[in-house]
């Protein structure tokens, strides 16, 4: 869980420190960008969905926590608060990337800590405080405080 929390509160912190916790995007929704780690995360969901359907529930909660590992490393290789001054584009683009994430960690934390995960999807601003695995999200943008996107 320390691992879940750290990267969560690391992404959150840099979002506000460069951006006042608002997210500049062209639409109202941000994709990754990044090939590699969109696939990572979709094998995740692949063994996700493998154990609950073979109800190993155990298994299933590891893998969940398991989803953070790749965030907190891409976060670390980026280095976006040190990129952000030579170059932001590729430094938001590492942030957005990560809220995306964060966005996918609460979607499977929602079967084994639900309360956590509707924090984490109120941190984002999303406008549900619960969604499925096959369901899109949308970052919020009208709420005045967390993550907010604003379209450019």
């Amino acid at each position: 869980m320390a691992i879940l929390g750290n990267f969560v509160n690391r992404v959150m912190i840099l979002m506000h420190k460069f951006y006042d916790g608002k997210v500049e995007a062209a639409t109202a929704t941000i994709n990754f960008t990044d090939d590699n780690l969109s696939k990572e995360i979709g094998g995740f969901y692949d063994e996700l969905q493998a154990n609950f359907e073979g109800y190993k529930f155990r298994q299933a909660q590891q893998t969940m926590m398991e989803i953070a590992r790749p965030g907190n490393r891409y976060l670390t290789e980026k280095e976006p608060w040190k990129t952000i001054k030579t170059d932001p584009e590729g430094a938001k683009d590492a942030l957005h990337n990560c809220l995306i994430l964060i966005g996918h960690l609460a979607t499977c934390l929602q079967p084994f800590l639900p309360g956590t995960a509707k924090k984490i999807f109120a941190m984002l601003n999303l406008p549900k405080d619960q969604l499925f695995f096959d369901e899109d999200f949308v970052l919020g943008y009208r709420a005045p405080v967390k993550c907010t996107v604003i379209t450019v």
